[in-house]
């Protein structure tokens, strides 16, 4: 039996303090002894040292379960992410905690010192209607407390700005249940991406997110799982998602644009996509690389940027002065383009997917290339003086180009291409891509042919 043991229990991690007479070996035996007798907690941890230090850490060593150290934590309605030997934390003040926030009068300015991962700031956030200020030394504690900001939802920093153009499906109805702000484009104004310059133009807070019409988050740990390399790194300036989701239960056409990772051939071609394609395992897009385990960090080079900037990307709002984000000038590659060539072009590509849900049956098919080709016209043909970026540049793309034109009409390379991905996903979908390449390449061509008579004439 072992004596002089008292235990507290974070999260799933049981923290056990025993007396400096017991051995390792009766250590271990309680320690499993708990394990079989609380189902709920999957690590046991020694505490082997007081708080110390002007970060007030405490030091713990692994008996048994789980090697883990990082608890999530509940109390007072509150949710709390933390790690045990690098962030102070006591749930024994989970009850001076409720008691102080339930004194905080409405309107008051509270500032926190001390805050650590944010225990205090976050049960008065979201108890009261003060304003809370937050002061903490620890790098480490505070980067757990802006997660348990977002994790608690107290940030007051989540806007859902609408740019409607004239949505004629549930949107209107599906916003109505949430906190909003709807702005009505007229209808001569009516442009995707002037849309998005817009509701930008709108915004407030930091962090912005792009989501197209066309889009569903995939899960419910997608924002967090997006926002988590901005908290991490502040040197990272947007975040792109890896690829487009893949569901068998989709039809043909979403399947293989979800496959090979866009919608559009050429980029894939130029080299230039920002979703990776399901032939391959790792990342592989344009920039320099490093994985960080569920995300990878990526460097860009001024003359090499990828189609960033749609379909659930991030951005730094504080960046965008460096950028022509106004709605005249907004196209999302473009303010990506801006940025990176002023040298903000560290991005982190997380390892998870987005729905890019089109619904393209093959009877829509025909007017999704007419809306190619109208794209093209209005954004590369129209736009052309006031875009900094273009998928195809003539002084880096000409031999790309080149490649994808007689690719295309020998079938050779998009065929190969096809059994190659079928190899890794058994799905026929991939045996679109040589007619998807020959539809696209007929339908740009007869642009730039039109472009070319008119301006002749």
């Amino acid at each position: 039996m072992v004596n002089h043991r008292s235990f507290n229990v974070l999260g799933n991690i049981a923290i056990v303090n025993f007396s400096d007479k017991i051995s390792l070996e009766l250590k271990k035996k309680f320690a499993e002894q708990l394990l079989l007798k609380h189902p709920t907690i999957k690590t046991v941890l020694e505490k082997s040292g007081k708080f110390s230090g002007r970060l007030r850490k405490m030091k713990t060593k692994h008996l048994t379960g789980e090697k883990n150290k990082e608890v999530l934590y509940k109390e007072n309605n509150c949710v709390f992410r933390f790690n045990l030997d690098t962030t102070y934390f006591s749930p024994r003040l989970s009850n001076e905690r409720k008691e102080i926030a339930s004194l905080i009068k409405k309107n008051e300015d509270v500032l926190v010192m001390f805050a650590g991962v944010g225990p205090y700031s976050i049960c008065i956030a979201k108890n009261s209607e003060a304003k809370v200020y937050s002061n903490e030394i620890n790098r480490e504690a505070n980067k757990y407390a802006k997660l348990n900001i977002e994790l608690n939802k107290v940030k007051d920093k989540v806007e859902l700005i609408i740019a409607d153009g004239g949505s004629k499906d549930n949107t209107l109805s599906i916003i109505s249940g949430y906190e909003h702000r709807l702005i009505k484009i007229p209808e001569n104004k009516q442009e995707a991406e002037y849309n998005k310059g817009v509701a930008l133009s709108y915004a407030r807070n930091e962090i912005i997110l792009f989501i197209d019409h066309d889009n569903v988050l995939p899960h419910k740990n997608w924002l967090k799982k997006m926002v988590k390399p901005l908290i991490d790194n502040k040197e990272i300036c947007g975040v792109e998602v890896l690829r487009f989701a893949y569901r068998r239960s989709d039809n043909i056409l979403d399947r293989y644009f979800a496959l090979i990772g866009g919608v559009d051939p050429v980029p894939y071609y130029l080299g230039k996509d920002a979703r990776l394609s399901y032939v391959f395992d790792n990342y592989n897009l344009l920039g320099e690389s490093r994985d960080m385990g569920d995300y990878s960090i990526v460097k860009f080079d001024k003359d090499k940027i990828p189609t960033l900037g749609a379909n659930g990307a991030m951005l730094r709002r504080s960046l965008l002065k460096y950028a022509k984000a106004d709605p005249e000038n907004f196209f999302h590659i473009d303010i990506n383009y801006d940025l990176i060539k002023k040298g903000f072009n560290t991005y982190a590509f997380v390892k998870d997917e987005i729905i890019h849900y089109k619904k393209t049956r093959f009877t829509d098919f025909i007017k999704f290339l007419i809306r190619r080709k109208k794209i093209m016209e209005i954004q590369y043909f129209e736009s052309l003086k006031k875009r900094r970026y273009a998928v195809y540049m003539d002084s880096q793309d000409k031999t790309g180009l080149l490649k994808f034109i007689i690719f295309t009409v020998t079938f050779v390379k998009p065929f190969f291409d096809s059994v190659r991905g079928f190899m890794k996903v058994r799905d026929i979908a991939w045996f679109l891509h040589p007619f998807i390449c020959l539809s696209f390449l007929l339908v740009y061509g007869s642009a730039v042919i039109n472009r070319r008579l008119t301006s002749a004439s």
